[in-house]
């Protein structure tokens, strides 16, 4: 939803009232996440005849922001519903009074209660709106709790000279109070902030008050507000206060301490000089968290429009901010902020229209797919402009005329290019000259390109595939096939090509199909080819798949076609016949050429003609002759030979079809168990992933652990994914099922996805999962040798840091339940081409309680060195073990090294404790990994450090949320919890000795009482060791 904000004497509010109620709809379960521009506010699950209303105080970044409910992206995700919005326009003291404009701009504030004091009621009223009251504000009416030390007044005039726009609150509310019933009484009311909580973590609350007397007679009495955090005093809200007799509005007051119980309470207590009763008239109660200020730029999303219009985007969707808070579905953004569209993915949309000229200001695109519509005109020229982009797919439209003249290199680039199946007419010299070494993928097949092949595709030498087929391209092929040393696949066919089949097609590496059907060639080359066949002694030798159907060929250069014979006619193997029938490897397939219905010169060559005169690679050419004129003996010796291969076949049959219907009844079985929590991953042969990984070669192996193998596969349509091999125990069935449940349907670019499974044979269960090319954070930041030898740079050690806070909110807050992963640490963290982290193994992940509470385990698990305290010795499961795990994490980007070293000298080999050291001597900056060379922000070091020692607090309620976090980091600083936390370091010296002291365990153990810093981390792990099963232990 788009929506603009009003005006009101040419002023801009910048704050608004947004009010948001929904209705679950009969039959249907209503969960989606909702947004108010690119800030996540909650998740929503609406039940049946209960509804909810949300309202927050919301400022924008200009005069238009969005509110967006966006569909979850796990396996249990449904419709979208809202029955009524409100925008209510507010000025910039009514909430947030004395506050920076950056502060307010960098808030939100949701609603906990707000309620008018007054009357005798037994029973709390329903929530009411009063028509005068200027926002139209919803308004709750407590009842007097029995016993209470304070008694309800009402005024029944109405006030005079004060209303309208200055009124903050309304006439009903200023007539009715709470009052003391003598000079010492205390009025007391609690304020719940579960449900508020519930909705959204809040620590950080404002209070707005309205005090008036309206008792006839009564002195002005002198109040001081205070507010306790549980039974805990925690602060005065404002100093002394002197209540006038009159109703007016007296002021907004706030205080942004942090408030760690869902319910506290809020007294009014005399001052000793007070001549009247307390009083209070109304209170509004808001929780504060962090507003993400930033949107798609204007300039970004105005040159989109132009590229795009309207028009041709009607059947898409393009509601609110293009990247924010998550991308259209058919756009992909860079992670930096703010956002810039990096991919455009139209593919079979259906959009139509002439395609722009003006791409050229999509500066950081890297990938634009529009295959598969129906866009007209001509080939944009401006797309030279874009320096950025890689892959660019114009393929199945209708675009048409020559392409535009490019100079030299100016599409180098370009990694993939697709043109096929328009209309696109002219030579191809231009296009060929501007592409660069880059290009692996070119597609320019069904068009009406005319002239030679360029020579100049010689240059191309990382080139794989290359199809121009179905096109009006003519003359010699007069190119050196052997310079292009990774092509793998050249499609020509349906030309009209003539002359001589290149020699050299024969003397490329990697070349594996070459198909030049339907040209006009008349003579074959074949001398290479011959000598590859003579040496080897077999027709596979060659390596490379050649068809020729439809040519012209009369004849064939080849040094001794009668040599040739003999190998042909040699009796093949029963494995070489199988494989001709099934698989073949290599071939030349000439048939419907003039050449094979020649006597070629009275030479009989009968078998050279019916290995080369097919059309079809899988006739067998191997079949036998009719048996005119052959002996009896021989008859008979072939029909003992055939029996018995029959019978060794039947054999073979009833074997693997035994195993097969085996496998098949346990991939069902399997099946079952998942569809019971609604997965359906894509199912994998186990013959596709032996195939795709050299037979589980250890040359393809990524990495080993205690639940198996990581091996790099490349499947046949040239994707690289990850498998993991599970290891074969009594167990494996159960963590193969617990992970594909976990991580089954979740979508986040900071989660490395499921692609599917295996379930193969002798019980193997294997997981596929998207690549990371640049392996785990361990690797780049501890590896060694020629295989490690990535180096991280501070700007990608913090993207990495922000990354994973990204992957592990969405865990923790985007899910419903939320997921708790139990195993955060380098290892389990992988990196993409581009530096991106991406959260791995989630074998361990447990669900969060809807309730918030704790959960208590007696199965641990993870890795030493990353255990919270209450983990490790109670056993106590929560978000908040994954937020202190985290903390060591970032530590360890920092510093460039493992959370534990016993051979650094003491005192530094516990990492934790060095960093709080250094922190208390204020060397932080000695923490920093020597290899950064002093290059990095040191700004940025101290921020990551300091909340690195804030997510490592003892007590796990003072450890901030993740998404509060990913605010700090994305340097949203002054609207997160975190930030105040992460403040007492710099006040606080306790609080650092609290986190190397960790009471937990003293208090735990009285036997370790006494053992401070790093000797107590030491011991903690030690006792750990002996009381759990080493296995757990063991890093995966």
């Amino acid at each position: 939803m788009h929506l603009t904000k009003l005006k009101d004497h040419e002023i801009i509010f910048f704050e608004q009232c947004l009010t948001l109620n929904g209705t679950a709809l009969s039959g249907y379960a209503t969960r989606f996440s909702l947004y108010v521009d690119s800030t996540f506010i909650t998740t929503i699950e609406l039940l049946l005849l209960m509804p909810q209303t949300i309202e927050l105080v919301v400022s924008s970044l200009d005069d238009k922001f969005y509110v967006c409910l966006v569909p979850l992206e796990d396996k249990k995700s449904s419709m979208l519903a809202i029955s009524t919005l409100e925008l209510r326009p507010l000025d910039p003291f009514t909430y947030g009074y004395g506050q920076s404009a950056s502060k307010q701009q960098s808030s939100y504030l949701m609603l906990v209660d707000r309620l008018d004091f007054g009357g005798t009621l037994d029973t709390e009223s329903p929530p009411l709106r009063y028509p005068e009251d200027p926002f139209d504000r919803i308004w709750s009416s407590p009842r007097i709790p029995e016993g209470a030390d304070f008694e309800a007044y009402n005024r029944t005039e109405d006030a005079t000279g004060v209303g309208g726009g200055n009124l903050r609150f309304p006439f009903a509310v200023t007539r009715s109070i709470w009052r003391g019933k003598n000079l010492s009484s205390t009025i007391s009311f609690e304020v719940d902030a579960k449900s508020a909580r519930a909705l959204r973590p809040l620590s950080t609350f404002w209070y707005q008050m309205f005090f008036s007397n309206v008792v006839s007679g009564d002195e002005n009495p002198d109040i001081i507000p205070l507010l306790y955090d549980g039974d805990r005093p925690v602060f005065w809200v404002w100093p002394t206060v002197e209540i006038p007799p009159y109703p007016r509005y007296f002021g907004a007051y706030s205080n942004d301490q942090v408030i760690h119980s869902d319910t506290f309470t809020i007294k009014i207590a005399p001052n000793e000089t007070t001549e009247a009763p307390v009083l209070i008239n109304a209170v509004e109660i808001l929780g504060e968290f962090a507003a993400v200020a930033v949107r798609t730029s204007k300039l970004e999303v105005d040159n989109f429009r132009n590229v795009f219009p309207d028009f041709a985007l009607s059947s898409l969707d393009t509601a609110g901010d293009p990247c924010l808070p998550v991308p259209w579905d058919w756009l992909v953004c860079s992670i930096e902020l703010p956002p810039t569209i990096t991919q455009i993915n139209l593919t079979g949309k259906g959009v139509a229209g002439v395609l722009p000229s003006v791409f050229g200001n999509l500066s950081q695109l890297t990938i634009l797919d529009l295959s598969e519509n129906n866009f007209n005109g001509s080939f944009p020229y401006s797309l030279r402009r874009i320096r950025t982009l890689r892959e660019l797919n114009l393929g199945y439209n209708k675009l048409s005329g020559e392409l535009p003249f490019f100079s030299s290199k100016s599409l180098d680039n370009l990694e993939m290019l697709s043109l096929s199946s328009n209309m696109f007419s002219g030579t191809l010299d231009s296009l060929i000259g501007a592409l660069g070494e880059q290009i692996q993928k070119l597609y320019l097949s069904n068009n009406k390109f005319v002239g030679p092949v360029p020579g100049n595709i010689e240059v191309l030498e990382n080139l794989e595939e290359l199809d121009m087929s179905n096109n009006q391209l003519s003359s010699e092929l007069a190119v050196n096939f052997s310079k292009l040393g990774n092509l793998k696949y050249l499609g020509l066919s349906r030309n009209n090509l003539s002359g001589t089949v290149p020699d050299s097609i024969w003397n490329s590496r990697s070349l594996d199909f070459v198909d030049l059907r339907n040209n006009r060639f008349v003579e074959l080359n074949l001398t290479t080819w011959y000598k590859n066949v003579a040496e080897g002694k077999s027709l596979d030798a060659p390596g490379i798949r050649l068809s020729l159907v439809g040519n012209q060929i009369h004849s064939i250069i080849s040094p001794s076609l009668h040599t040739l014979e003999r190998i042909i006619a040699a009796p093949p193997s029963l494995s070489e016949q199988l494989l001709s029938i099934q698989s073949p490897r290599t071939f030349i397939l000439l048939g419907d050429n003039p050449w094979c219905l020649n006597d070629t010169e009275g030479v009989n060559l009968k078998f050279i003609k019916k290995y080369m005169c097919r059309s079809d690679e899988h006739e067998n050419f191997w079949a036998p002759p009719s048996n005119d004129g052959v002996q009896t003996g021989v008859i008979i010796a072939v029909g003992m030979v055939s029996g018995i291969f029959v019978l060794l076949m039947s054999c073979l049959v009833i074997f693997f079809t035994w195993k097969m219907r085996r496998s098949s009844r346990e991939l069902q079985q399997i099946q079952e168990v998942l569809a019971k929590d609604n997965v359906k991953p894509p199912i994998f042969s186990y013959h596709e992933l032996k195939t795709a990984t050299h037979s589980f070669s250890s040359s393809n192996e990524l990495g080993k652990g205690g639940f198996g193998t990581v091996f790099k596969a490349e499947l046949a349509d040239g994707s690289i994914v990850a498998v993991k091999r599970l290891t074969r125990t009594k167990q494996s069935t159960s963590d193969f099922l617990k992970e594909m449940v976990n991580i089954s349907g979740i979508k986040h670019r900071h989660l490395i996805q499921l692609k599917g499974c295996c379930v193969g044979e002798n019980q193997q269960r294997m997981l596929i999962y998207e690549y990371a090319e640049n392996k785990s954070l361990a690797e780049a930041l501890f590896g060694s040798g020629p295989q490690c030898a990535t180096f991280l740079n501070w700007k990608q050690r913090y993207n990495i840091c922000l990354g994973i806070a990204h992957g592990f909110a969405y865990l923790h807050e985007g899910l419903q339940p939320g997921m708790i992963h139990r195993d955060i640490k380098p290892e389990n963290i992988l990196l993409d081409k581009n530096y991106n982290a991406k959260i791995a193994d989630f074998g361990l992940v447990r669900p969060a309680n809807d309730s918030n509470d704790t959960q208590v385990t007696m199965n641990i698990g993870g890795t030493r060195g990353y255990f919270s305290p209450e983990y490790a010795l109670e056993g106590v499961v929560s978000e908040k073990l994954d937020v202190y795990s985290f903390g060591v994490v970032l530590l360890e980007i920092v510093a460039g090294r493992q959370c534990i070293d016993l051979k650094l000298p003491q005192g530094q080999s516990i990492l934790r404790s060095w960093a709080i050291t250094l922190y208390t001597e204020g060397k932080v900056l000695n923490l920093v990994d020597k290899r950064l060379d002093g290059d990095y922000d040191e700004e940025e070091v101290l921020l990551v450090v300091n909340m690195a020692l804030s997510c490592l607090q003892a007590d796990p309620k003072k450890r901030a949320t993740m998404s509060q976090l990913v605010n700090v980091l994305m340097k949203n600083s002054n609207a997160s919890v975190a930030v105040d936390i992460v403040n007492e370091l710099q006040s606080q010296t306790p609080y650092l000795w609290s986190i190397s002291e960790d009471e937990h365990y003293v208090d735990a153990y009285p036997s370790r009482q006494g053992v401070q810093g790093e000797s107590a981390e030491l011991a903690l792990m030690s006792s750990f060791a002996a009381d759990s099963q080493a296995s757990v232990m063991v890093p995966r």
